[in-house]
């Protein structure tokens, strides 16, 4: 007995292939019919896995007057058990791996689980070679059966994103020297509403703020960061071009305190 897998767009072709190599009475043990993930799915041919087996033989009693006809096997004639259960763990690994292992685009390949997480990284901004590096760490971080669970798949990315991040303790302040902070990240996330909370802690504990904003195309924000600053009376500066933003760091360069606002991309 034989058993192949065969990959391919077209069934017919598949099937012919299977005939022509396995012979006119192979049996088809399963199959699976899928895409690429993503956008390429509107792009890329349909994907056919095939197993098939091959090679089964039909044992046939010619005696004479009565014909051709097929018969049972004789018991003495059977395969050993051990010989059976190592066939049947053979079909059923191959079943197996047929169904989680699955084209990832640009190469990465892995279950079904890590496929949909690549694609979901890949929809939230995330670059392909970083998304590619990630699932690389993941196949040789997660064991088999947790690459097939979307919970410790996604517990995992978290573990490596805070690995890629670095986090401080908080703003340190050092004597006689001005401390720059930028607040950078997607819009709506806090980064105005976080600099006026700043402004009013550094403000009343007797520290020199200012505060730099580029963040003109939301009115609403440069006047939530205006009305604090006049109410502690920290100076602020609202920046259009790099030169003047680089000015205005010259001008606030005595401060302990420089905080920047920058818009933010969704």
């Amino acid at each position: 007995m034989q058993i192949r897998r065969y990959v391919g767009a077209d069934e017919k072709e598949l099937l012919k292939k299977i005939r022509a190599e396995l012979g006119s009475d192979a049996v088809i043990l399963h199959s699976t019919y899928g895409k690429r993930s993503g956008l390429l799915r509107f792009f890329a041919k349909p994907r056919i896995e095939i197993v098939a087996g091959g090679g089964f033989r039909i044992v046939k009693d010619y005696a004479p007057g009565e014909g051709g006809r097929t018969v049972a096997f004789p018991a003495k004639g059977l395969p050993a058990p051990e010989t059976l259960q190592k066939e049947i763990g053979e079909i059923k690994r191959l079943i197996a791996e047929t169904q989680s292992m699955v084209s990832c685009r640009n190469g990465v390949e892995g279950p079904q689980e890590l496929a949909e997480e690549y694609t979901s990284l890949a929809t939230t901004k995330v670059s392909e070679s970083l998304a590619q590096k990630m699932m690389t760490r993941l196949r040789g971080q997660l064991p088999p059966e947790g690459l097939r669970d979307r919970t410790k798949i996604r517990t995992a990315v978290r573990g490596l994103v805070k690995d890629m991040i670095r986090c401080t303790d908080g703003i340190a302040l050092k004597p006689g020297r001005c401390t720059r902070v930028a607040f950078i990240g997607p819009t709506g996330v806090g980064k105005t509403t976080t600099i006026a909370k700043l402004v009013s802690i550094y403000a009343h504990r007797g520290r020199e703020v200012a505060v730099i904003t580029n963040d003109t195309y939301r009115i609403a924000a440069a006047e939530q960061i205006k009305r604090v600053a006049q109410l502690v009376g920290v100076p602020i500066r609202v920046c259009q071009r790099p030169q003047e933003i680089a000015q205005a760091l010259e001008e606030f360069s005595n401060r302990d305190l420089v905080l920047i606002d920058t818009a933010g991309r969704s």
